[in-house]
């Protein structure tokens, strides 16, 4: 292959992945669907604060990701009965085969009630929406729908939470 050739098409491959949304704009409008089947639309959920946050049973750094949103969703849980405005975690997994993300769902404690899967993996309507082209990635959305972080882990995503919600202690 000649040089020129790679170049093209280094070039071609970068210049068609989609950018995700960026800060700033809205997320989009969407249903997901809950292990009963019960639709949650995510305009419904204007007023709260969302960590959305896309994961796999197969893709170990986002199951490692997993760990850490459990410690927060419990620091924000204690938070949200005293508030209007909460704090909701969305888990939205690309996976394919509903026993294995039901396995690792059990397995690393996801147990807040915004679970979902519609077994579309990258087809997914929100993954489409949102232009996802890997895992792990995650999105805050603000009371208004509007984004306001994306890809944020750890300390960074819990101080922007901090500074969403207000007065909740480190």
């Amino acid at each position: 292959m000649s040089l020129l050739l790679f170049i093209q098409l280094f070039l071609h491959i970068f210049q068609t992945v989609p950018e995700h949304p960026g800060v700033e704009d809205p997320l989009p409008s969407c249903i997901l669907y809950r292990t009963n089947a019960e639709p949650v639309y995510t305009d419904s959920l204007k007023g709260n604060i969302l960590v959305l946050d896309f994961w796999a049973s197969w893709n170990a750094p986002s199951r490692k990701h997993n760990m850490q949103l459990i410690k927060m969703h419990e620091k924000y849980r204690q938070y949200n009965f005293r508030r209007k405005k909460q704090v909701l975690f969305l888990s939205v997994s690309m996976d394919t085969q509903p026993e294995l993300w039901l396995i690792a769902r059990a397995k690393d404690d996801l147990h807040w009630p915004y679970n979902f899967c519609d077994f579309k993996g990258w087809e997914s309507p929100l993954a489409t929406q949102l232009n996802l082209y890997r895992i792990p990635a995650n999105f805050v959305v603000d009371e208004t729908g509007k984004i306001v972080g994306k890809d944020l882990w750890g300390t960074r995503l819990d101080s922007l939470l901090q500074s969403l919600q207000g007065d909740v202690p480190n």
